[in-house]
C-alpha cells in the first residue's frame, strides 16, 4: 500500500476511478432566480436589522469582492452559524451541528483529519441502499469541485449538507481524541531498550546513564517519540496537551505534522519525564522553563533543547532537536545558485560589516551561520560567537552563552 507505485499501477488506478458512475444529483437546490437572500432570511428571523444590512452595504460598495454575508460576518451583526443556516435554506439544503454520537466512526475515517480541517468537509454518516450514499458536512456547500473530489476520493456517492467551520474543528477534536486512547504498549512494542540512552552532562564530559528499564512505559514512551522523530528528520518536536487530548508533532522542512496522539492522561507524566531527563524543576508548573537534555541514539549523540510553557490545559513541550551530523554540511550543500554561492563567500570574508540571517524555525538559519562560521579561516583568524543557546560546539571558535540572569546579555558580551 506505501510502495513506490509503477507508471501502470497509476494508469490503473487512473482508469479504475474514472469508470465511476457519476454521483447521482441527491440535492437540487432552487434555481437563482427563485432563491430568496441570504441577508432578507436573516432579517426576517429577526437576526440582523435594517441599520446593520445599510451598514454592511456601505463597507460593501468600498470592498468590491465581498459578500454582504462575509461583511455581516466581520461586523459580528450575525454568527457564522447564523449565516450558514440562511445559506443552507437558500439552497434547500439541511443545516446540521454534528454531535460526536451521531459521526460514523468508519465515515469519519475515509478522510485524514487533516484534510477534513483544510477543506472544512466532514464525513457524517453512510445512508441509503447498500449504504452507497456518504453525507458529507461543509460549509461551502457551492464548491462542486471539493464535492466530486471527495466522492472519488471516498468512491461513493455524497449527500451535502451545511455547518460551521467552528462545528467541523470541534468534531475533529473529538474524534481524533477517542482514536487517540491507544496503549502505550502497541507504540512502543517494537522499542528496544538501548534504540534511546539519556546521558548527564557534566562540567567536562558526558557519560553514559544505567540502562534504562523496561518496567516504565512512559520512560520508553518519551524514548519512543525521540527517537521516531530523529529517525523521520524532523527538527522539532511539540507535545501539546488539549482538553480531552494530547497532540505529538513533528517539525519536519519547517512544516508541522501530526505524529500520534497519545492518551492526554500521560501529559503530566510526559512532560515529569522529559523536566527529569532536562534537570528541570519538576514541581514549578507555573512558569515556563528550559533546559537541555543530552541522549545517544543507536550510538549517535543528540543534543535536545526543552522548553515547557504552562498553557490553559497542560504544560506545553517543545524539544529542539541537535543533531551534529545537521550541520556538518558545507556552503555548498545549502542549495545556492553558483551565483548567490560567489556573493555570499565574498561577503563572509569581509573585515567588518553586518549579514542579517533571517527565516521561519527549522528554516536553516543556525546551518547557514555554521557552514559560513567553518568556511572561515580560524588559523589567521580569532573567531567569536555571542549565541543563545549554544546549539553547536565548534573546536575552532570561542562560543559564548548568554546568561541574561546574571547580566550577560549580547550587548555586554560584543563590548568585552
Amino acid at each position: 500500500m506505501f510502495g513506490r507505485n509503477t507508471h501502470s499501477d497509476r494508469a490503473a488506478a487512473v482508469a479504475e476511478i474514472d469508470d465511476l458512475p457519476e454521483a447521482q444529483s441527491l440535492w437540487q437546490p432552487a434555481q437563482a432566480s427563485q432563491r430568496r437572500s441570504i441577508e432578507a432570511l436573516l432579517i426576517e428571523r429577526g437576526q440582523v436589522n435594517e441599520e446593520q444590512l445599510a451598514q454592511a452595504r456601505t463597507v460593501q460598495s468600498q470592498t468590491p469582492g465581498k459578500t454582504l454575508a462575509q461583511i455581516l460576518l466581520t461586523m459580528n451583526a450575525a454568527s457564522e452559524a447564523q449565516i450558514l443556516s440562511a445559506l443552507a435554506e437558500t439552497l434547500n439544503l439541511s443545516f446540521e451541528i454534528p454531535e460526536k454520537d451521531a459521526i460514523d466512526t468508519q465515515a469519519f475515517e475515509l478522510l485524514p483529519p487533516d484534510y477534513i480541517r483544510k477543506q472544512f468537509v466532514l464525513p457524517l454518516r453512510f445512508e441509503g441502499e447498500g449504504s452507497r450514499t456518504l453525507v458529507i458536512a461543509m460549509t461551502d456547500p457551492n464548491n462542486v469541485f471539493l464535492v466530486d473530489e471527495v466522492r472519488r476520493k471516498t468512491r461513493r456517492d455524497v449527500r451535502v449538507v451545511v455547518t460551521t467551520g467552528t462545528d467541523i474543528n470541534r468534531a475533529v477534536e473529538l474524534m481524533t481524541s477517542t482514536q487517540s486512547d491507544i496503549k502505550v504498549d502497541e507504540i512502543i512494542k517494537d522499542m528496544a531498550e538501548d534504540d534511546v540512552q539519556v546521558v548527564a552532562e557534566t562540567k567536562d564530559d558526558v557519560t553514559d546513564l544505567e540502562k534504562i528499564g523496561s518496567e516504565s512505559p512512559v520512560i520508553r514512551f518519551v524514548n519512543y517519540v525521540i527517537f521516531d522523530a530523529i529517525k523521520q528528520g524532523a527538527s522539532d518536536i511539540h507535545i501539546e496537551p488539549k482538553e480531552k487530548a494530547l497532540k505529538v508533532r513533528y517539525r519536519i522542512d519547517g512544516v508541522l505534522f501530526e505524529a500520534m496522539n497519545p492518551p492526554h492522561t500521560l501529559a503530566p507524566a510526559i512532560t515529569s519525564r522529559l523536566k527529569i531527563m532536562a534537570n528541570l524543576d519538576i514541581s514549578e508548573r507555573r512558569l515556563p522553563q528550559d533546559g537541555r537534555i543530552r541522549a545517544v541514539v543507536h550510538g549517535r549523540k543528540i543534543d535536545l533543547r526543552l522548553s515547557t510553557l504552562p498553557t490553559a490545559t497542560g504544560e506545553k513541550c517543545v524539544m529542539r532537536i541537535l543533531d551534529n551530523k545537521s550541520i556538518s554540511v558545507g556552503l555548498e550543500d545549502l542549495g545556492f545558485s553558483e551565483n548567490v554561492m560567489t556573493i555570499w563567500k565574498k561577503q563572509v570574508e569581509q573585515p567588518h560589516g553586518i549579514i542579517l540571517v533571517t527565516g521561519p524555525t527549522g528554516s536553516g538559519k543556525t546551518t547557514t551561520l555554521y557552514a559560513s562560521l567553518r568556511q572561515m579561516d580560524a588559523q589567521k583568524l580569532n573567531i567569536s560567537t555571542v549565541e543563545d543557546p549554544i546549539e553547536y560546539h565548534l573546536a575552532t571558535v570561542n562560543q559564548t552563552q548568554t546568561h541574561e540572569r546574571i547580566g550577560m546579555t549580547f550587548a555586554k558580551a560584543l563590548k568585552a
